[in-house]
């Protein structure tokens, strides 16, 4: 529906309550009816009809229908209660029945105007497009003064096609009116469509010429042009509509994206930071600009450098908007630049606390660079503001956990395991890091009893394999179950030094020493050569094997390498492997 149809539809609704309310109004009886009604009957009929107006009023549809029916049943020939009826069938989108019952209407009083708006509304509805056009033109022989019938009488015209008659129609009203968005935008419309540009962008002149220093009447000739492949015009509205407002951050970004697509990335990145040098302009529609350059500057230094060139701009030209400080910390920490990222997220939350994602990446940011103590003061801030988020409770317990306040870390764990809900991976990360703060504690039940259920839910995760292998092979314990997992984790992950070791160490403690050796060996090849812990298992499994020189060469290193070892000083004085 159009928006002059709107404006009638409510029209329309109005008369009719005041046609329900006031039953002896004369426009509404039919003046040509030959009906003789008694005194009883003329009065039960207005009674009928003020009580079915009152329900329809109140909102009780079926009420009122059953009244107006019951009006009819006594004067048949009455043209209210069939007008009546069919706005309320209209509004209930049942239009065949609306329709037939208008038209009743209309036959009883064809000089009524809102019986015939509503029949033709309706018409239209049901594309009785021609009934509908020689009704509007019927309403606007008899109401020449009614723009707004005329209008929609041009319109049907159009919409049914016949472009002469609607435009002859709109230019007469233009004659009366002068120039007028409305005529002219329907027009430009039509013209477009029919790929006449010329005369299209003829229209949106006029409108330019009436509205002198109206933007966005250039910004549209301006696209009338540069959509049709006409790039010479399109480019002299964008030269005058400089002249006019230089300033014009709407038109900066529009200049930038047409110079971009030209290719001229010079005078696109001019537009792009005048417009965002002006404090006035958008602030979202800059923080679009820079969405685009996050994707497009990944691997590309020049367009990484013109981004963070912009976000200097927006931070300096709003300085209190908190998004601005969030989209270049976003910038920051993709780059890596952790404590620039560090301070742009904090004053982002200074600004506005309240977007748990900013949070969540200062807390990611605090943990990559090892700020613990923060880092815990930051998720307790989180949690007062989002106590259902899981995440400040697990990065608080890691954060405890490496201040070796193992018994804080649990806490923090095993309450924020509760809010993990149904997301089964940051579950069993929680059970993974819930059972190193335990074996941390010296608690190894309960760490054993944690690794296991992390496990359970994802029995792939190779640092949860690695971590509960070696802590059963230094207790000695569970040692097949310990081989099983070890190997899994390098089968997951092969070539991981680490895992090789470990493994390794677990063969150890079966007493499988040339098999160990292969995997310790493996370990130190791989990148275990720095590695304190793996140099002395080289010198650990070389004395089983009753290489003792080697043991003693290999156990100096490590000493060299800082391992901390309760009996490396025994080992190399007595070359003996102690346990």
């Amino acid at each position: 529906m159009s928006y002059k149809l709107q404006i009638i539809k409510w029209v329309v609704v109005f008369s009719s309550l005041l046609v329900g309310c006031k039953s002896t109004v004369p426009s509404v009886k039919n003046q040509t009816s030959n009906s003789v009604l008694t005194e009883k009957q003329r009065i039960d009929f207005e009674e009928q009809l003020i009580d079915a107006s009152k329900e329809k009023m109140l909102g009780n549809l079926e009420a009122a229908k059953k009244g107006y029916q019951k009006c009819i049943s006594i004067d048949v020939n009455e043209a209210t209660p069939y007008y009546e009826l069919a706005q309320i069938y209209a509004d209930q989108s049942n239009v065949p029945k609306a329709y037939e019952l208008a038209s009743k209407a209309v036959s009883l009083s064809e000089t009524n105007y809102w019986y015939s708006l509503l029949k033709a509304k309706l018409a239209i509805e049901l594309q009785k497009i021609d009934e509908a056009i020689g009704i509007y033109e019927r309403l606007s022989n008899e109401k020449p003064g009614d723009i707004e019938m005329r209008y929609e009488l041009a319109g049907m015209y159009l919409f049914k096609g016949n472009i002469n008659e609607g435009f002859a129609e709109l230019d007469k009203i233009e004659e009366e009116m002068g120039v007028s968005d409305q005529i002219s935008m329907l027009k430009h419309q039509v013209y477009l469509k029919n790929g006449d540009v010329e005369k299209a962008a003829t229209e949106i002149k006029k409108l330019i010429s009436a509205n002198l220093g109206n933007m966005e009447y250039y910004k549209t000739l301006a696209d009338t042009y540069l959509v049709n492949g006409r790039e010479k015009e399109a480019l002299a509205v964008y030269e005058d509509m400089e002249q006019i407002a230089p300033n014009d951050p709407e038109l900066n970004f529009t200049l930038a994206s047409y110079y971009r697509q030209k290719g001229d990335e010079e005078k696109a990145k001019s537009y792009i930071y005048r417009a965002f040098e002006n404090p006035e302009a958008n602030i979202d529609k800059k923080i679009s600009v820079l969405l685009d350059y996050f994707d497009a500057s990944e691997n590309n230094k020049v367009a990484e450098q013109e981004a963070f060139e912009l976000c200097e701009r927006l931070v300096a030209n709003h300085p209190e908007e908190a998004k601005a400080h969030a989209m270049y910390a976003d910038f920051l920490y993709r780059d890596k630049q952790y404590n620039a990222a560090l301070k742009q997220y904090r004053r982002t939350l200074e600004l506005d606390s309240s977007r748990y994602a900013i949070w969540n990446q200062l807390i990611i940011v605090e943990s990559e660079l090892g700020e613990y103590e923060q880092l815990i003061a930051t998720c307790d801030r989180a949690l007062e503001l989002f106590p259902n988020q899981p995440f400040p409770y697990f990065f608080a317990g890691i954060a405890s956990s490496q201040l070796k306040k193992n018994e804080q870390a649990i806490t923090y764990l095993e309450t924020g395991l509760d809010f993990a809900l149904e997301n089964k991976a940051l579950k069993a990360q929680f059970y993974a890091s819930i059972g190193d703060a335990y074996h941390s504690n010296k608690q190894k039940e309960e760490a054993y009893a944690a690794y296991d259920k992390s496990l359970k839910i994802e029995p792939s995760n190779v640092y949860v394999l690695n971590n509960y292998s070696y802590y059963l092979s230094l207790d000695k314990n569970q040692l097949e179950k310990a081989a099983e997992m070890a190997s899994l984790a390098n089968k997951i992950a092969p070539n991981e030094p680490s895992f090789e070791d470990t493994y390794g160490w677990v063969l150890f403690q079966q007493g499988k020493y040339k098999d160990a050796k292969v995997w310790i060996e493996r370990a130190y090849q791989n990148g275990g050569k720095d590695s304190g812990v793996i140099v002395e298992h080289l010198g650990d499994v070389a004395a089983m094997l009753g290489n003792k020189e080697e043991a003693i060469t290999y156990w100096k290193k490590a000493k060299e390498l800082g391992v901390e070892s309760q009996f490396i000083e025994q080992k190399i004085n007595d070359g003996i492997y102690y346990d």
